[in-house]
């Protein structure tokens, strides 16, 4: 299965009609970028990250930047 990053709209679009799982239905697993992550970590989005492990939150480098 391919490796899949999300960014910040499908996990608040998904989190706010309380179908995040779909995102688990399509991929196993799915990556978000820590700033991501950082973007959408407030009140019950928080759950989000907390409830759904299939979500994997990474640390992202641009070694090209440094």
């Amino acid at each position: 299965m391919p490796k899949v990053v999300a960014n910040s709209t499908p996990i608040i679009v998904l989190s706010n009609i309380n179908k995040i799982e779909i995102l688990k239905k399509l991929y196993e697993v799915v990556y978000v970028p820590y700033g991501v992550f950082e973007e959408v970590s407030f009140g019950d989005s928080k759950d989000t990250f907390k409830t759904n492990d299939f979500i994997k939150i990474e640390k992202i480098e641009d070694k090209e930047a440094t």
